[in-house]
């Protein structure tokens, strides 16, 4: 098996586990905006039971929300770009970084349990030393 196949496989899994993030971080925009949120939820909840909650704290809570939802967007985008550019054999260290990320819990979007044996089979991929000397080289040229 050449280096290229080896790589390719933890590649793609990483490539489909950061675009079903991004999706899923997409519906969630789109649900928060129809007041389907997870916040909007909570709100709902708290005065189905009588409880009323500051508009400081609605607010604020649903800014959080929107803004965790940017950043794991952003992730999400970082890591199906940096499992291309490990398909084409380039940047090791960003490889590594990509394989790191979807293992953060909350850090990508979707469950960590997915991107808990996706990041692993990848780094266990990229520590071989045929697969760092493929990087290598290709960083040479």
């Amino acid at each position: 098996m050449t280096v290229e196949q080896r790589v390719k496989a933890p590649a793609l899994g990483l490539l489909i586990f950061g675009a079903l993030s991004v999706l899923m971080q997409l519906v969630g925009f789109v649900m928060q905006m129809f007041g389907k949120g997870f916040m909007q939820q909570f709100i709902d909840s708290a005065s189905q039971s009588g409880q009323t909650l500051p508009s400081v704290f609605t607010g604020f809570g649903v800014g959080i929300q929107v803004g965790q939802g940017l950043i794991n967007l952003a992730l999400s985008a970082f890591v199906c770009w940096g499992a291309v550019q490990m398909m084409k054999l380039r940047s090791h260290g960003l490889a590594q970084s990509v394989s790191v990320l979807p293992m953060i819990p909350c850090c990508v979007g979707i469950c960590c349990v997915i991107g808990l044996p996706i990041g692993i089979w990848s780094l266990v991929v990229l520590n071989r030393p045929d697969v760092r000397s493929a990087f290598q080289a290709n960083a040479a040229n």
